[in-house]
């Protein structure tokens, strides 16, 4: 769930920067290296949890990727005519700024199912787990692509948040068991 929503969200939100700053090789550099901020500070979050906190961080957080782009979308022609006047440095940051937390909901499962196996002790699973990953991230590129073509933009975004949800139901709704809390 969680690299199909990344594929499509991500894809989607980044094709929204030029409406923002204009100049879509700067905007998408910079919508990109936001998306990679935020997931990298998902995996330092996600690092620095405690054991019973990383569902929750990576649960809630795929919850935050299934939002903001809803959320994005209709505030962004409210904010228009704040950005409209500001140089072009200025509104690639602010598109940038927008993308941040979207790249922490979508950063924080992987690493996250990455911690919980090394915590339960089940090895041998990484190269599957990331192999499914990339995978996935693929054919979530290949939907936002083809759906935004035959459909538009909104599809795309409630495929994504969809596959968000479905992240957050797998990760952020698990009742703890009592072996978890006795660990």
């Amino acid at each position: 769930f969680r690299s199909t929503a990344s594929g499509t969200i991500g894809t989607v939100m980044l094709w929204r920067l030029p409406l923002i700053a204009g100049r879509a090789d700067v905007t998408n550099a910079a919508g990109g290296a936001a998306l990679a901020v935020g997931a990298l500070a998902a995996a330092f979050v996600v690092h620095r949890t405690a054991r019973l906190g990383v569902r929750a961080i990576a649960g809630w957080g795929a919850l935050l990727a299934a939002a903001l782009p809803f959320i994005i979308r209709e505030a962004l022609p409210l904010g228009s005519s704040l950005i409209h006047g500001q140089s072009f440095a200025v509104r690639v940051l602010i598109g940038a700024a927008l993308l941040v937390p979207i790249g922490f909901g979508v950063g924080a499962q992987l690493p996250a199912l990455l911690r919980l196996l090394s915590l339960t002790r089940r090895h041998g699973w990484e190269g599957l787990v990331w192999g499914t990953s990339v995978a996935s991230s693929a054919v979530g590129v290949a939907i936002a692509q083809v759906a935004s073509r035959v459909s538009g933009d909104t599809l795309t975004t409630v495929i994504g948040a969809g596959a968000a949800l479905g992240c957050f139901l797998a990760f952020g709704l698990r009742w703890v068991s009592e072996s978890d809390a006795r660990q």
